[in-house]
């Protein structure tokens, strides 16, 4: 809702804007509204429309083209995507490779959400997380204190922080 420096963006603030002249001037005429608060109404309008168009226009960019380009090429298979990297995940259930492996059981599977249910839901791993820092645990033998997460963005960023790892390094690390 804010920009980086505090800011609301342009079309939080217009909507904020719109919400509040339209509740202080409910059931009023056009004609009994103050010009200058007409005037406000109307330019915050406008914003909200500009920002509305410019995310139509995004969402069509992306959407738009009806065709799948990527198309599953094994026989009687007639899976198709508009995102390529969804035909690479595809393209591992006719490979039967599976590359991404339990870190506390021989489990494996071919999709990574796959690996994140299996680790949070099953009963085997209670009180486990799929990244589990490894370099914290050097410094903390009774693992108190070792950093825990399901997700390999918490865990880079985990890495980059504490353990002042380059963004490649915590990348190659995270990597299951």
């Amino acid at each position: 809702m804010e920009n980086r420096d505090g800011r609301l963006r342009e079309g939080v603030l217009a909507k904020k804007i719109c919400v509040v002249l339209v509740v202080e001037n409910k059931g009023r005429n056009l004609q009994e509204i103050n010009p200058e608060m007409l005037l406000l109404l109307v330019l915050a309008e406008v914003l909200v429309a500009q920002k509305l168009e410019a995310k139509c226009a995004r969402f069509w960019s992306r959407h738009g083209d009806s065709e799948k380009k990527y198309k599953c090429n094994f026989a009687s298979c007639d899976f198709a995507t508009r995102v390529p990297g969804h035909l690479k995940r595809h393209l591992l259930v006719h490979s039967g490779t599976k590359p991404y492996s339990c870190p506390h059981c021989d489990y494996s599977c071919n999709n990574i959400e796959n690996l994140r249910k299996h680790v949070i839901s099953t009963s085997k791993h209670k009180g486990k997380y799929l990244y589990e820092c490894k370099f914290c645990s050097l410094h903390d033998e009774q693992g108190s204190n070792v950093f825990k997460s399901n997700f390999s963005k918490d865990y880079k960023d985990h890495l980059m922080g504490v353990h002042k790892f380059t963004s490649e390094k915590a990348t190659q690390v995270a990597r299951i």
